[in-house]
């Protein structure tokens, strides 16, 4: 896909729009806009950087990883998701690399389709389809000879990841501390390279964001967990020297009930990558979980499969560094797999929310942390926490007060706010990254409350089209405010 492109014609864009619910004056102005569209598309592997210039005098540099989800604001001020794939179309006969987009309308309708293919019968030709609302849109793309790229330069720059880890060799982590027992092994000799394993999970694709971010070489594992011969030779063709295992399966939280597709992927699975580690010499991080109540309720089968699995584990400790978290959050408030939404689902079960302290995982904070230890094949278990305890009826009191006004669970009588939560100040131990993060309610703030909030000139750009959008709708089209309306007035359309 690399190159310039510029559209050649379009097809059915009008219509698009209007079963998205655009007022007729935006589908005219867009119309022009998306007919003289022009990007630019560097691809490597499996990372896509693009220069969007889809809006006149905007353009935007963009990068996709498959797999990993991508979280930005578009040209018109949307926060929206992104996620993007390969896959081989057999009715066409070609690949295709389709992007869903997440955020528009709320999701009412499901994502924004697009996929991108050469044409078959001009095969210097790139189509687009944009897939919403059940209208297919139509864009066939041409090189622009003419236009120049930035992207080379961008996607070449030298990597910052040597600089980094100079400076993680000036501090050494501890061999023990009074909580967790831990051992450093400072191996940063030689690049580092990752294999992950949870592709598709929540903590998984956002340590690969994060990875991409650090300009860390990584690579997903392509095999199942319950085969252990299938992991041997993902070990033999990446050659990592650390492996990450952040796959898994959730399940339900409340249920005991027996999930054999759960036991062999947390069980079965986690043992047989800990033994491939093992006989390869390479370092293992497991990713754990801390039971919220400390164990004074009824355990899940989950719960079960994750105290099991760190027990199961014991023998491969010289090579193994367990990170175990709390109640992991970050800034998507939808996500199924998030603390939140679990501990959301468990309060529309009817059940009550725990007014006991309980530890948080502030994931935007932590994970990079989390890396810099990870690095340094720190072995042991370390809990990965804010410091402080916040209770599960305290967290959705926040959510509800800063950013989910219509939050409603099942309360408890007569219990006292200030029992629910415990402030402690970090003094971690020198030289361990997590000793610089935030007291959990100052990094709930900071990471997961403020980027929900809207900001002053967002607010200031919801002017609408004086009255012309067609509500519910009218905030997906909200690019002009009553004064750029006006001007309108003069326009022949």
């Amino acid at each position: 896909l690399s190159g310039a492109w510029k559209v050649r014609d379009i097809d059915n864009l009008d219509g698009l729009l209007a079963a998205a619910g655009a007022p007729w004056i935006v589908r005219k102005l867009l119309v022009r806009s998306f007919a003289k569209a022009s990007m630019a598309i560097e691809q490597k592997k499996n990372v896509i950087y693009v220069e969007d210039k889809s809006v006149p005098g905007r353009s935007s540099m963009l990068k996709f990883v498959e797999g990993v989800d991508n979280h930005r604001k578009d040209p018109y001020g949307i926060k929206i998701r992104e996620t993007c794939k390969w896959e081989f179309d057999t009715s066409l006969g070609v690949f295709v690399w389709s992007l869903n987009t997440h955020g528009y309308h709320n999701d009412r309708y499901g994502p924004v389709i697009s996929r991108y293919y050469f044409d078959q019968a001009e095969k210097d030709v790139l189509v687009s389809e944009i897939v919403f609302c059940g209208q297919t849109m139509l864009r066939h793309w041409v090189h622009d000879i003419a236009a120049k790229s930035r992207l080379r330069k961008v996607a070449t720059k030298p990597s910052t990841v040597s600089n980094r880890k100079v400076a993680l060799q000036c501090k050494s982590f501890p061999s023990s501390s009074e909580k967790h027992s831990v051992s450093s092994k400072s191996q940063l000799n030689g690049s580092t390279k990752i294999l992950l394993y949870g592709k598709g999970g929540w903590i998984g694709c956002q340590v690969a964001t994060i990875l991409v971010k650090q300009d860390i070489e990584f690579e997903f594992g392509e095999a199942r967990l319950e085969n252990k011969d299938a992991i041997s030779k993902d070990l033999q063709r990446v050659n990592p020297t650390h492996v990450i295992n952040a796959a898994g399966r959730v399940g339900d939280d409340s249920s005991a009930d027996v999930d054999v597709a759960m036991m062999a992927s947390n069980l079965v699975g986690t043992l047989n990558l800990a033994a491939a580690c093992w006989e390869g010499k390479v370092h293992l991080t497991y990713f754990s979980e801390i039971q919220a109540n400390d164990g004074k309720a009824k355990k899940s089968f989950y719960i079960w499969t994750k105290e099991k699995a760190e027990e199961m584990l014991a023998p491969f400790k010289e090579n193994l560094l367990i990170l175990q978290v709390g109640v992991a959050l970050n800034a998507d408030l939808k996500n199924p797999n998030s603390g939140f939404e679990r501990l959301r689902r468990k309060a529309a079960k009817g059940h009550y929310l725990e007014n006991v302290p309980a530890y948080v995982s502030i994931l935007p904070e932590l994970l990079p942390m989390a890396l810099d230890i990870i690095e340094r094949k720190v072995c042991g278990t370390v809990k990965l926490v804010n410091p402080g305890q916040i209770s599960e009826s305290r967290l959705f009191h926040l959510h509800k007060q800063y950013v989910l006004p219509d939050l409603e669970w099942k309360r408890q009588d007569s219990v006292s706010e200030d029992i629910q939560y415990i402030s402690v100040r970090n003094l971690g131990e020198e030289g361990n990254p997590l000793s610089q993060a935030l007291d959990a309610e100052e990094s709930l703030h900071k990471y997961i409350f403020a980027p929900n909030m809207p900001e002053e000139e967002d607010l200031a750009s919801m002017g609408g089209f004086c009255g012309l959008a067609c509500a519910p709708h009218w905030k997906c089209f909200s690019v002009m405010t009553f004064k750029q309306c006006k001007s309108l007035d003069s326009l022949t359309l």
